[in-house]
């Protein structure tokens, strides 16, 4: 793994102190501090999505006591008690390197400082708060650092010479990003966001789970909210077959992922963004140019209406037309697999396939995903799945063991996957 943010914070903690004595203007390090490391961080950290800024500070002109990276979300960027900021941070001795949750710190007045970070400590609490502390050392008498001191809410110290491990740095930072992002939800929806007991993850706008790194496949319900069966039809697929899964947390009426980003969507736009390349991260499945290496399936359940089908129904459309052949495969074998399937006794389900070109608003803003990851190996299949009513309501059970199997052999035909225990598992 290479070394991001342990690599910095040791530079800065054996280099600043020698390059304070040296002139501000153009020091390499100043330029690192200010502009190379907070790109670095949003290229390698942020690059998913847009909703974060990170910048840097080691002062104008003249060296800081104590510098420091900045990362806010844009839904939080007003400079009021309410606002939030997640901060890297080091004492002016370089002992020291803090990650905190801090409250705005521009203002003279630290006993407000102090109120509403505490009032905010108040609203969140991190899942091992034993490892937290409130209070931060900055090692500095000017008035800034006093400031920032009382602005903590939460924060992890690192110090110069028991510097954890890159992986451990990044698990620390994802998981201040996690209580950033629970305080968010909270402003916004009135409750918290933390990992949910099936091991989902909470976001501001949707709750995810990466799955099994070796099941190269995506299932979603972006309408979960209006429509509970593919919500609970996608976490049962996710929990039988070891995909990964998005799902909607948030009222689609405003917060839809099925546009194109705009004034009212666009932060939730962004964070589905940053999850899906999360997620491929974490599979190990995208290159250097971003593009996914092996193929990869990616399915969007939606609900037809109700009265909008002639009985049992699934509708399998695509867009990609590289993908023809995938996706006769994908429906032939899902046919396969639900020929037995009637709802009391009635017609067997019909699976539809139909192309859908992308210029129209049919798909909305799905084709990006192609366009994001897909190469020029057009390995990455995207799918909507439309569910009739009678089968999202009546036959679940058989649609998850339908479509989980159909993942699972997608796993096995097409990707790097062997058969071993976990699969010999979960297809028996």
């Amino acid at each position: 793994m290479k070394e991001t943010i342990r690599e910095f914070m040791l530079e800065i903690m054996a280099c600043y102190e020698n390059e304070k004595a040296m002139n501000f203007t153009r020091n390499p390090l100043a330029r690192k501090i200010k502009r190379g490391f907070p790109q670095m961080l949003r290229e390698t950290f942020f690059s998913g999505g847009l909703n974060y800024s990170v910048r840097g500070w080691a002062g104008w002109g003249n060296w800081v006591d104590n510098p420091y990276i900045l990362i806010n979300h844009r839904s939080l960027m007003e400079q009021t008690g309410n606002a939030l900021s997640v901060i890297y941070i080091f004492s002016a001795d370089m002992q020291y390197c803090y990650l905190a949750l801090v409250v705005p710190w521009e203002r003279m007045d630290t006993d407000r400082i102090y109120k509403d970070a505490r009032s905010i400590r108040k609203k969140i609490r991190p899942r091992n708060s034993d490892i937290y502390s409130e209070y931060m050392d900055l090692r500095s008498e000017g008035e800034t650092a006093r400031r920032i001191e009382e602005a903590c809410v939460f924060c992890r110290t690192y110090g110069v010479n028991d510097l954890p491990d890159e992986m451990t740095l990044q698990n620390d930072l994802h998981e201040m990003i996690n209580l950033y992002e629970s305080y968010i939800r909270f402003k916004k929806f009135g409750r918290t966001a933390y990992r949910g007991k099936d091991g989902s993850k909470r976001r501001v706008f949707i709750k995810f789970r990466p799955g099994q790194g070796n099941v190269p496949c995506h299932c979603e319900a972006v309408y979960a909210d209006s429509d509970r069966y593919t919500g609970e039809i996608v976490e049962a697929i996710c929990e039988r077959s070891g995909c990964s899964v998005i799902i909607n947390t948030a009222p689609s009426v405003k917060y839809d992922l099925n546009r194109h980003a705009n004034f009212r969507n666009k932060e939730a736009v962004f964070e589905y963004r940053d999850t899906l390349r999360r997620i491929l991260q974490y599979k190990e499945i995208l290159g250097s140019d971003e593009k996914v290496t092996v193929p990869f399936l990616h399915i969007a359940f939606h609900a037809i209406k109700k009265g909008d089908s002639r009985g049992s129904e699934i509708r399998v459309s695509y867009t990609e037309p590289a993908s023809y052949s995938m996706i006769n495969w994908f429906a032939n074998r899902l046919k396969e697999k639900t020929r037995k399937l009637s709802i009391r006794g009635g017609s067997p389900v019909q699976i539809n396939v139909k192309f859908v070109d992308r210029q129209t608003n049919l798909f909305q803003r799905y084709w990006e995903s192609c366009r994001i990851f897909n190469g020029e190996n057009k390995a990455y299949h995207f799918i909507m799945a439309e569910i009739s009513e009678d089968l999202r309501s009546m036959g679940r059970e058989a649609l998850v063991e339908a479509f989980s199997e159909t993942i699972l052999d997608f796993s096995l035909e097409f990707g790097q996957t062997q058969r071993g225990t976990w699969f010999e598992r979960q297809i028996g």
